[in-house]
């Protein structure tokens, strides 16, 4: 079979995403090439800190700094910890403890949180749940 450009470029054409919206794309799952993770038979007691975005499907009790980076809590993800610094959260799995981010904070449909939200701008989807309090002023500068 003979290479053509019009077969390369229906290669790259990526059809719409299937299933639920407010299940993270494969990129975030924790183990995808590419991405650094807390697998889901990973369990984190203490203090983690990291300057990359972070995918976590395991367990973590503690305190989680991300300098500024984005983190993602897979459904499958639980967290007791207070999160700081980073960028934006977007929770899909179970989060205790308060987040602290710069740009954004986001419960999906499957997520729950229980604790305080500090950010700019916060997004709790139909069906997630919250139980806490919110406070959307700007970040404070250092």
């Amino acid at each position: 079979m003979a290479w053509s450009r019009q077969e390369d470029k229906q290669a790259e054409v990526q059809p719409p995403r299937a299933g639920n919206p407010a299940e993270p794309p494969a990129a975030e799952r924790a183990g995808a090439p590419g991405r650094v993770g807390i697998g889901s038979s990973m369990v984190v007691e203490g203090e983690l800190r990291g300057r990359e975005d972070l995918t976590i499907a395991g367990r973590v009790d503690g305190k989680i700094f991300l300098d500024g980076h984005r983190l993602t809590v897979a459904p499958n993800g639980k967290i007791r910890a207070d999160i700081r610094d980073a960028a934006s959260v977007v929770v899909h799995g179970e989060m205790v403890g308060n987040i602290t981010a710069t740009d954004r904070v986001e419960v999906s449909s499957s997520g729950s949180m229980q604790g305080d939200i500090h950010a700019p701008s916060v997004a709790l989807a139909e069906g997630a749940r919250f139980k806490g309090s919110i406070d959307m002023s700007p970040p404070k500068k250092p």
